[in-house]
């Protein structure tokens, strides 16, 4: 007998855009070509890079990228998805592709089609065992429930202190605001560096960003090590001037629509956590 499941947490509307491979099979002479000529295995890198972040420009609000993105999108959704009340309540009307975070999910809209699965939008009022209740009152049995929802991937897994009684966990939360300095490092932290922090780069290549991040730190230790000096920590000011340039550039961006975001505070006043 086929067990009843039911997962928590797949609803929220967003761009549901094609999936792509990754898998690339290198020749044997190309993986040699790339060992013994770097210079050749830049270009190559540099080229995928460079067509990632050409992507970019779709992202800028009431450019042309951004409307066309969204209707491709869109129409994929649309071609993928069979049922009406699926497609409405998954396809995003009131924002643009890119608000949210763009999700690769063919098998998804495929196994929305299949017969044996539902899709139910009601809200839920409370679980009682292995029954769901729904806000209409209607209750559902399941052999299986799993709950995907609630995470906190910015909330440090063990405490990290700073000066006084700065903890990173109350800094990087919905009521600290989640900040950092050129994604790289904190006020009131001394001699903490890290590496894809709330207000880093994340659209396109990750790698660039990274070696960017890599390159700031390695000058500040290497500072430190010159000057003899025992610690160095980034000025609130210094930080907080940062974050006031981010955020004034946000409204030009489709991270600015009225979307609810992994990358967003919940607040009524505009704040984009995540780049």
């Amino acid at each position: 007998m086929e067990k009843r499941r039911s997962i928590v947490g797949t609803l929220s509307p967003t761009t549901q855009t094609p999936t792509t491979s990754n898998t690339r099979a290198d020749s044997h002479d190309s993986i040699k070509e790339f060992e013994t000529e770097p210079d050749s295995y830049l270009q190559f890198r540099l080229q995928i890079e460079k067509k990632l972040a050409y992507s970019f420009r779709g992202l800028w609000a009431n450019s042309n990228a951004a409307e066309e993105f969204t209707q491709n999108a869109k129409q994929h959704m649309i071609n993928k998805i069979d049922d009406p009340q699926a497609l409405k309540v998954l396809l995003p009307t009131e924002y643009k592709a890119g608000c949210r975070r763009f999700t690769p999910a063919d098998k998804y809209m495929e196994a929305l089609n299949k017969s044996n699965v539902e899709l139910i939008s009601t809200p839920i009022k409370q679980v009682e065992g292995n029954a769901i209740i729904t806000t209409d009152g209607e209750r559902r049995m399941y052999d299986m429930i799993v709950c995907g929802t609630g995470f906190e991937p910015y909330e440090p897994r063990f405490p990290i202190r700073g000066r006084g009684t700065a903890n990173l966990s109350d800094l990087w939360s919905m009521d600290g605001g989640y900040e950092s300095y050129l994604a790289a490092t904190v006020a009131g932290f001394p001699n903490f560096f890290v590496f894809n922090p709330p207000i880093c780069p994340v659209n396109g290549s990750a790698y660039p960003g990274i070696e960017r991040t890599s390159d700031y730190i390695i000058r500040v230790i290497d500072r430190l090590q010159k000057d003899r000096l025992r610690s160095v920590c980034i000025k609130q000011s210094a930080q907080d001037a940062f974050n006031r340039w981010v955020q004034s550039r946000m409204p030009e961006m489709v991270w600015a629509d009225p979307c609810s975001s992994w990358c967003r505070l919940a607040s009524v006043t505009l704040r984009v956590s995540q780049d």
